[in-house]
């Protein structure tokens, strides 16, 4: 049985958490807050959202679009569709970290 903060035996690259929220592995300071736990006592990731809301709405549409002449065509390739359907869902996608790329909107400060 497992405890919370507890090491699996199974698992040694696992982060043994403390009481206070912060991690072994990283430790954080007044900069950094603790991360967030979730039901399963592993640290949840915050991901930076990406994908903004019109690009979603085109990802959405493509995805489906994909799909469907997939499954019209009786082929394989119809699965892709599935890839803009999550980054649309999801809000976040891989391939614009390495451009530094964001669609989202951004708030400009008050005055």
């Amino acid at each position: 049985m497992c405890r919370p903060g507890a090491r699996a035996a199974s698992a040694p690259w696992a982060p043994a958490v403390n009481p206070g929220g912060v991690s072994r592995l990283s430790p954080r300071d007044a900069s950094h807050p603790a991360p967030r736990t979730s039901v399963f006592g592993r640290e949840e990731i915050a991901v930076k959202k990406n994908v903004g809301s019109a690009d979603r709405w085109v990802r959405s549409f493509v995805g489906l679009a994909i799909i469907a002449a997939g499954y019209f065509a009786k082929a394989w390739w119809g699965v892709i569709g599935v890839v803009p359907l999550v980054t649309a869902a999801i809000g976040w996608c891989p391939a614009y970290l390495p451009f530094g790329l964001s669609t989202c909107a951004t708030r400009k400060p008050a005055k």
